[in-house]
């Protein structure tokens, strides 16, 4: 079973590109290895999952880092969704999962 933590931010015009880590449920640890990112455009077209980028050289347009100080989307996926202002970033979060023996 997951228990998953959802983060919804909207962007300003500033932009977000960064995103805390929240603290795991009482006897959970969160696994980075399982965090998901979407992109909602403002313009209602559909949503855009953005994959993870093990280092800064593989970042693209499409992109986010994740390491134990939080959520980073990449220079260019920062940059495309800044510019849309009321556009939301969806971050998803979950949990180890716990198997029964």
């Amino acid at each position: 079973m997951f228990r998953s933590i959802a983060t919804d931010v909207l962007l300003g015009s500033g932009g977000v590109c960064d995103f805390e880590i929240p603290p795991a449920p009482a006897g959970r640890e969160l696994d980075l290895d399982q965090i998901a990112v979407s992109y909602q455009p403002s313009d209602g077209g559909p949503a855009r999952v953005l994959g993870r980028a093990l280092s800064a050289e593989q970042c693209r347009a499409d992109g986010f880092l994740a390491d134990g100080a939080g959520v980073h989307l990449c220079p260019q996926a920062c940059e495309q969704i800044s510019a849309d202002e009321r556009a939301s970033v969806s971050v998803l979060f979950a949990c180890e999962s716990t198997l029964l023996r």
